[in-house]
């Protein structure tokens, strides 16, 4: 979402190497996304499973 929104990639808020790890993923997603015109409602085809 962070990166969908425009955020920069300095406002994790992680600390860990691995929770800093998996949010920077997310944010690269999210501005895949954002660039590609994956937003609001149109995005959700995009969701991957996370389990």
């Amino acid at each position: 979402m962070a990166g969908i929104n425009g955020k920069s990639r300095e406002d994790c808020p992680f600390g860990t190497l691995q929770g800093r790890t998996h949010w920077m993923g997310g944010w690269r997603e999210g501005r895949t996304d954002q660039a590609q015109g994956f937003l609001g409602i149109a995005g959700i085809q995009n969701l991957k499973d996370i389990g």
